[in-house]
């Protein structure tokens, strides 16, 4: 089990540091390969929703498959089509100080409980979030829960999400090996990353041997692999 000692914050920076400019909140529309010439130095161009236009090298995708189908248009046709074959499932999380929905779960309950309802299709999952922070040990019961079967006492909603998971089928797998073939590619300027393009659990383990893959076909080190 490999973690980072300092917590995601020092990752965030150490990621950053070396970062000519960050942007958040810019939605990419649209990427587009051109042909290198005496007018092109760059290669990749993309466009934001506020009409940013931006020029790179390379350029990296690290988002659902279904979000870089949208950016890529009719760009790439062969990856577009093995990145349509990954299919998404919606989650909804809510962030909560009702222990109704964990009976037990903040005294002597497990960290984690399963709730489930034959007329739905996901379980519920709550997480005591005291038992898994030392911070939140002494502070009144907070539960983290995954697909509620019923809503929390008003008042006891602090935040509420939807998240969007990969679901890997055996042909979507096989769509994914023939995208790592792609990427082969020599010339290739825009890469694919995340959970969903690597076998296994498509959670951060699976975004990380992905991120590394590409890193290492960049001509980058893995310092912590050897």
């Amino acid at each position: 089990i490999w973690r980072a000692r300092e917590g995601a914050d020092d990752a965030i920076g150490r990621l950053l540091q070396h970062c000519r400019l960050v942007q958040c909140n810019t939605t990419i529309t649209t990427v587009q390969v051109h042909s290198p010439g005496p007018t092109c130095q760059a290669v990749v161009a993309l466009r934001d929703s506020e009409g940013g236009h931006y020029e790179f090298d390379q350029v990296i995708l690290a988002v659902q498959a279904n979000q870089a189908v949208a950016m890529l248009g009719d760009q790439d046709p062969l990856a577009v089509d093995c990145l349509r074959a990954v299919a998404y499932q919606r989650s909804e999380v809510v962030v909560h100080g009702d222990p109704a929905l964990a009976p037990g779960h903040a005294t002597t309950g497990p960290a984690v409980l399963f709730e489930v309802d034959r007329n739905r299709q996901a379980p519920m999952a709550s997480i005591c979030l005291n038992k898994l922070y030392p911070s939140l040990r002494e502070a009144p019961p907070l539960f983290q829960t995954w697909n509620p079967l019923r809503e929390p006492a008003a008042g006891k909603v602090l935040g509420r999400a939807h998240f969007e998971r990969p679901v890997l089928t055996t042909d979507s797998l096989a769509r994914l090996a023939e995208l790592d073939r792609l990427l082969d590619a020599e010339g290739r300027r825009v890469w694919y990353c995340g959970s969903y393009a690597k076998p296994g659990i498509p959670l951060l383990e699976s975004a990380l041997q992905s991120a590394m893959d590409i890193a290492r076909r960049l001509g980058a080190d893995i310092p912590w692999s050897g």
